[in-house]
């Protein structure tokens, strides 16, 4: 029992954390050992309470004063404090001097508690990639990932104080971006139209489905959409678009495209627009002016708006760039309706409506 406890905690350690809960440690330690009739078999909570008592005698383990106790007989402090021995450094100077000649050492040099042997394994690992780069082709994070970690997910998301949060650290230690080991962060790739253009100049973002077929069966007749004729039309799927505009970077030439952005004229839509103006602030990203204008048609429809978030710094911002290209009516409509907690759909701009309002392609 007493082995099992000692190993838990110490995972524990190596991951950097100060403190354990009782009742945690005690529940890892009978999924460990395979149960409660096993925890049972090796003598229950009593072996568990004598493991705690003797690792707190060798000075590894504190009980923290201040909070209660874990309801159990004999009691256990609920919190307790993991003790750390004095930082000895475990690299060498003929490490560090190895590693220098490719890698910043700083922080390491700096704080001897990081010199840890795993690591130093990962450092290597990195300093040898380095060595290579030149002769090494770009990467997906997650093939990147993989190669130097050995999971595909160390350098995408993890929990603080996991070994993938440590392992990702590295990078920021090193002073190393994901550039330096050729990586390349790839865009989520969204679901679009295009109507037969190789150089794309002109795109349309739509927020919802409907309205995307729609724009797409009116582009296919060689006609406009009020004015507008995208040489491709993209589907947002709402929130999404807001990660996945990225991969446009792979489709046409960033400071070509002129993009226009058509959603709902609800919280929701404007700060869909709002969000993807600001996070692409390089690229030419405007409101389909007229397709707005057209929606607000509509205006006495009074569909209320569900569950939605309102933000007022959202509303300003769109609200000022409707103005100051002189439309005020839109922009007063588009108050009015938040205000009154009121939304306009875009699905009401239908194909037949295109078509009633709209012309060829010179329309």
């Amino acid at each position: 029992m007493y082995n099992v406890v000692k190993k838990i905690i110490n995972n524990y350690k190596e991951q950097g954390r100060k403190t354990f809960n009782i009742k945690y440690i005690e529940d890892m330690v009978i999924k460990s050992i395979g149960g409660y009739t096993k925890y049972h078999n090796k003598g229950g909570y009593g072996s568990f309470y004598n493991a705690i008592i003797k690792m707190k005698k060798e000075g590894l383990i504190n009980e923290m004063k201040t909070l209660g106790f874990n309801n159990v007989n004999p009691p256990l402090k609920l919190k307790w404090n993991i003790i750390y021995d004095a930082v000895i450094s475990k690299w060498t100077d003929k490490d560090i001097l190895k590693l220098s000649d490719l890698l910043d050492m700083g922080k390491y040099i700096k704080n001897p508690k990081l010199q840890t042997k795993s690591e130093l394994k990962y450092v290597r690992i990195i300093y040898d990639f380095i060595k290579n780069r030149e002769n090494r082709e770009w990467a997906t994070l997650e093939e990147r990932s993989l190669e130097l970690f050995n999971n595909e997910k160390y350098l995408k998301s993890g929990k603080k104080g996991n070994n993938h949060e440590i392992k990702k650290g590295i990078l920021k230690r090193l002073n190393l971006s994901l550039e330096d080991l050729k990586i390349k962060r790839y865009g989520e790739m969204f679901v679009y139209w295009n109507r037969g253009v190789k150089e794309i100049k002109d795109v349309a973002v739509v927020e919802n489905y409907s309205t995307f077929y729609s724009y797409k069966r009116t582009v296919e007749e060689n006609r406009s959409i009020f004015g507008f004729f995208p040489d491709i039309i993209i589907f947002g799927g709402g929130k999404k678009i807001i990660k996945s505009l990225s991969f446009i970077e792979e489709i046409a030439y960033l400071h070509k495209v002129k993009l226009k952005y058509f959603g709902d004229i609800d919280p929701e839509g404007l700060m869909i627009y709002d969000s993807i103006k600001r996070k692409y602030s390089d690229l030419n990203i405007k409101l389909h002016i007229k397709a707005y204008k057209e929606l607000i048609n509509y205006y006495d429809k009074n569909q209320p708006i569900d569950n939605q978030r309102k933000n007022k710094e959202v509303l300003n911002n769109v609200l000022n760039e409707i103005r100051n290209i002189g439309e005020e009516k839109l922009a007063d409509i588009i108050l009015k309706l938040w205000e009154s907690n009121f939304r306009l759909p875009q699905e009401y701009i239908t194909y037949e409506y295109i078509k009633k309002n709209t012309g060829d392609i010179n329309g």
